[in-house]
């Protein structure tokens, strides 16, 4: 399993320890525990770490880092969550103004999930990794989890 540090060096946890790896190994590998979300972040670890309640992603990320080093059990249970949610992972492509979409709003982790219309596609490319970023009639900015009906 994959994770990022806050000074943007890449890890892998091998045989119970960090190991540095380079930004594309990184980037190529499907189990990265900083694609985590805070609210899963916590459920995973809910009775394993005490006190997560009032912590944010960037306190909880090295607990959470020690506890899957420490055991193996907690680290399949969390290699099986990212392998699901990866697969479960629809493409949904590039939205056009007037899609009905669901999106996710900044800040990311908190899992604030609004529906609307496209006014504007700000992305440009065809496709995107963390999904396209569209701005809804409502003026809300947001990245594209999936496209609810085609206009």
């Amino acid at each position: 399993m994959y994770y990022k540090t806050n000074s943007n060096r890449y890890y892998k946890i091998k045989d119970r320890k960090s190991v540095r790896v380079p930004l594309e190994e990184a980037n190529s590998n499907l189990f990265k525990i900083n694609d985590l979300t805070l609210k899963e972040m916590k459920k995973l670890s809910e009775d394993k770490i005490e006190n997560n309640k009032g912590m944010n992603k960037q306190q909880l990320i090295p607990k959470f880092i020690d506890l899957v080093k420490k055991s193996e059990s907690f680290e399949r249970e969390v290699r099986n969550y990212l392998n699901e949610n990866t697969r479960n992972k629809e493409k949904t492509g590039k939205p056009k103004p007037g899609d009905l979409v669901k999106i996710i709003v900044k800040p990311y982790d908190r899992g604030v999930v609004k529906v609307g219309i496209v006014k504007d596609v700000l992305t440009k490319k065809q496709e995107h990794t963390r999904g396209h970023k569209v701005r809804l009639f409502s003026d809300e900015v947001g990245r594209l989890i999936k496209i609810i009906k085609k206009k």
